[in-house]
């Protein structure tokens, strides 16, 4: 069974018990715990890691949202390739470049991102525990997609989504 540990000063949002009710309709069976607090005092925003089994442990998902809020989160998205022609594919609008790349075969492409609103502790738990689970249910394979990082900043603005959509409507929709 998941062990769930969630600082004292979070267990009363609503975001918790929402996250875990959505999480736990997969299988958790190699998931040891899942920590939500509000960070070590060195960063500010939302951020966490997907540690994969090592030395006998299970994976372990850390998320911490220390704020402050409202913010604006950094989220990657799909990169942008230069095509055989030279010209580039278009970028998602709104987006912006962080970084131009080119490997030794001589592909290049640009990575993107975009900044997403999180009003409150509540949507930077869900987002976070989005972003992260996806490195975990992609890596069990109990999802499609690949493991990296613009595809879990996707999935967890996906959650999100689904959030506000709930709250909006004046429930918590999991699904």
């Amino acid at each position: 069974m998941t062990r769930w540990i969630v600082d004292s000063e979070l267990r009363q949002r609503a975001a918790i018990p929402w996250g875990k009710a959505w999480l736990e309709a997969f299988d958790l069976g190699q998931l040891d715990w899942v920590r939500i607090d509000n960070g070590r005092g060195q960063y500010e925003g939302v951020y966490g890691r997907c540690w994969f089994p090592d030395e006998g442990k299970g994976f372990r998902i850390s998320c911490q949202v220390p704020g402050p809020y409202p913010m604006k989160q950094r989220t990657y998205l799909k990169p942008v390739y230069r095509q055989p022609d030279g010209s580039w594919e278009s970028k998602p609008k709104g987006a912006r470049v962080a970084q131009h790349w080119e490997a030794e075969g001589g592909r290049e492409w640009l990575t993107v991102y975009r900044n997403v609103p999180i009003q409150d502790q509540d949507e930077a738990i869900v987002w976070i525990i989005g972003h992260e689970a996806f490195h975990f249910l992609r890596k069990t394979r109990q999802i499609r997609g690949r493991n990296v990082e613009w595809q879990a900043d996707a999935f967890g603005c996906d959650l999100l989504e689904r959030w506000r959509a709930g709250q909006r409507e004046g429930q918590l929709r999991l699904f």
